[in-house]
């Protein structure tokens, strides 16, 4: 038996499950549900409608056919009644036909007397009774006699009745087969069939994940829907195959670097985090190197990118040719890079795995025609009882910082003082962050004075740093991790910012009106930014741009030639002076000042203590000639640019005396005063005004001077 037959039979026990059956049900057997009770109704309500037509027509023609019979026996009975023939008349009822309709006859005089009859008693009759008057015609006149009394019945239509419905029932049963044969096997074939290869199809590439099409072919809409469903199959299949390749090129770029070929930090990550699990599983040695290279900026800078861009695709693929099989390597980011190896005699061998590599990356390349040396700086951690990598990670950074720090070219191991080091570096970089939003910055004045009056003249803005828990920490020890974390342009702006409103509270006391201030400024800050800030400051604290000094060092002299330069001479042209710090390092030469043409020269504290050991030792003439001989030009060069020039680092009267000789006017140093808050240095130069040493006399010298 079929399953749509079993359910049918199953449903016909249970009626109350119908619905829910039908709802889960195949498409088949819905189908066949819904068709079969429409053909039986329509089968069934054009049977009703011709079995009544039947019986209206079956007894149109027995009334018709009654009435013209009882019109020829009342034509027939006439006479005999006129002439009291009652037997005749009885015989004639005899003879009248019975059955069908008619049930019984019988005939009434005038005055209603029942004078014949045939068959059953009237009174017997089923349906009704007929009255017919007989009329007995004469030659001149019409008389009527009696009158005909016909009792009938539906017998005869009953039969024909019965008779029209069963046959109507056999057309019915007969006509509903044959439709359902016929509709089943067109819609087996037009419908069913292809509905059931289609769900088939979508039922395989759902269960499969695979694309499954539908073979059968076939006419109308649904050839057309199964065509358009094996098109769409063939186009999903290119998708897939298109989308397949995007993800894995995205899983590529996802975990690779695409101008290396190693991995990013994502597959770095990943790839590390498992070779580390099963490392710590067997107790395995793991060696991490952090590689970081060298001036990288200036040969983007020098070179351009694309040479850049060359210079890390050759390290990449040197570091790859050198790592072993099953290192994990990766370009964390710029020009950084990452090795990690794991095994069992990687830790006696970190010393030599870091020296090969670096002599690895260092070989020479030419790129664009220039020929370039790749140097990094590796930092490395060799262990095996530390399996995190975010701790290796930051050991070997913390090594390869170590390195990068040192003059000597050779990878730096992670110890327990590079830690330490790397530590107290971390919580300086928290104590610098803390300190521009706690505002824990604050600035000190070191006097700068005449050195043949000792009188102030002015004073040099310097920074210091008061942590609520780490307590003070020198520029010394915060300027470099400042620098190397990027918070020094922020800083920068705040000792300026600072300055500015000091050199405001300078000009309200009487002492201290006509004094200058001397402000450092990184090569980061100097920017059209900064000079827009410059004058936004000067102008809200009404501060005499006079009176500003901006401190470069030589370094950023060397790079004025990059548009730095322009601004140096916008910033002078607001009448602020700027003075080039450390001078004598050995850096700087004559030309920079002749083309960048500061207002002041500092001479370094080296160049100033060495002159004055020399000769408080007592040092050999020769030795003292030649630092006079040093002075003796750059005082005859500053002479000639009319450039004042400041000692720095004097602590004691034989550095004095060596300036003053070497044609130095102007010092600061431990010997006058050291660095001190604005207050005390407001109250140090009354002090100093009061005692009659220099005094306002001072200040306008070294103004008068320049200006001479």
């Amino acid at each position: 038996m079929r399953p749509h037959i079993r359910s049918l039979s199953a449903l016909a026990m249970r009626p109350w499950t119908w619905f829910r059956a039908r709802r889960h049900a195949s498409f088949a057997f819905r189908f066949y549900t819904t068709l079969i009770p429409w053909i039986v109704a329509v089968n069934l309500m054009v049977a009703v409608a011709a079995s009544v037509w039947g019986v209206r027509e079956a007894e149109r023609t027995v009334e018709s056919v009654r009435d013209d019979a009882i019109q020829s026996l009342v034509f027939a009975i006439a006479k005999p009644v006129h002439d009291f023939e009652f037997d005749h008349v009885g015989s004639l009822l005899d003879d009248f036909p019975r059955g069908g309709s008619i049930e019984a006859t019988w005939v009434t005089d005038d005055t209603g007397f029942v004078v014949a009859q045939a068959g059953r008693p009237y009174k017997a009759a089923i349906a009704g009774v007929m009255e017919v008057p007989i009329v007995h015609r004469k030659a001149n006149s019409v008389v009527r006699v009696g009158t005909l009394h016909v009792a009938y019945s539906n017998r005869a239509l009953w039969a024909v009745a019965l008779w029209i419905g069963l046959h109507s029932l056999f057309l019915t049963l007969a006509t509903t087969v044959v439709s359902l044969v016929i509709t089943g096997r067109l819609a087996q074939k037009r419908v069913i069939a292809p509905l059931q290869h289609l769900a088939g199809a979508i039922t395989r590439t759902r269960r499969d994940g695979t694309r499954h099409r539908v073979d059968l072919h076939t006419d109308g809409e649904f050839g057309t829907v199964i065509e358009g469903f094996n098109a769409m199959q063939a186009r999903l299949d290119r998708d897939e195959q298109a989308l397949l390749e995007i993800n894995s090129r995205l899983r590529r770029a996802a975990s690779e670097d695409s101008l290396t070929g190693l991995r990013n930090r994502a597959g770095f990550e990943e790839g590390a985090c498992a070779v580390l699990l099963q490392a710590r599983a067997a107790r395995a040695g793991v060696v991490m190197l952090f590689i970081d290279l060298n001036r990288f900026k200036t040969i983007n800078d020098t070179f351009g990118h694309a040479a850049g861009d060359e210079v890390l695709r050759t390290v990449g693929q040197r570091i790859a040719a050198f790592a072993p099989p099953g290192a994990i390597t990766a370009r964390l980011s710029g020009d950084e890079f990452v090795v990690m190896l794991t095994g069992d005699d990687v830790i006696e061998r970190a010393d030599a795995l870091a020296g090969q590599l670096g002599r690895e990356i260092g070989g020479d390349l030419v790129v664009d025609g220039h020929r370039l040396r790749p140097v990094g700086s590796i930092g490395f951690v060799a262990t095996n009882d530390d399996y995190s990598l975010a701790s290796l990670m930051i050991k070997a950074d913390a090594a390869m910082y170590e390195m990068k720090k040192s003059l000597e070219n050779q990878p730096a191991a992670y110890t327990a003082h590079v830690g330490r080091r790397s530590q107290t570096r971390i919580s300086t970089e928290r104590a610098l962050s803390d300190g521009l939003l706690g505002d824990h910055f604050d600035i000190a004045v070191q006097p700068i004075v005449d050195l043949k009056t000792r009188a102030p003249v002015g004073g040099e803005v310097l920074l210091r740093l008061n942590h609520p828990v780490q307590g003070a920490l020198s520029p010394a020890s915060f300027i470099p991790v400042a620098e190397d974390c990027g918070l020094m342009p922020e800083i920068g702006h705040h000792v300026l910012a600072r300055g500015v409103e000091a050199l405001s509270a300078l000009q309200g006391e009487p002492a201290t009106a006509e004094l200058y201030l001397s402000i450092n400024v990184s090569s980061i800050q100097i920017s059209q930014g900064f000079l827009a800030r410059l004058e936004t400051l000067l102008s809200a604290h009404d501060v005499d741009p006079r009176r500003v000094v901006i401190e470069l060092t030589e370094s950023m002299v060397l790079k004025a030639d990059d548009g730095r330069g322009d601004i140096i001479r916008r910033i002078q042209d607001l009448g602020i002076r700027v003075a080039l710090d450390d001078f004598g390092t050995g850096y700087s030469s004559f030309t920079y000042l002749k083309t960048l043409r500061p207002d002041i020269i500092k001479i370094d504290r080296s160049f100033v203590q060495a002159g004055g050991s020399a000769i408080e030792q007592g040092a050999g003439v020769g030795i003292l000639h030649r630092l006079e001989a040093l002075g003796d030009a750059v005082a005859r060069v500053c002479g000639d640019l009319d450039l004042p020039m400041v000692g720095e680092g004097i602590e004691s009267e034989r550095d004095i005396d060596y300036c003053l000789r070497a044609g130095i006017r102007y010092g600061q140093g431990y010997l006058f005063a050291r660095p001190m808050p604005l207050e005390e240095f407001i109250m140090w130069t009354g002090a100093r005004v009061a005692s009659g040493v220099g005094g306002v006399g001072g200040a306008r010298l070294a103004a008068e001077e320049r200006a001479g």
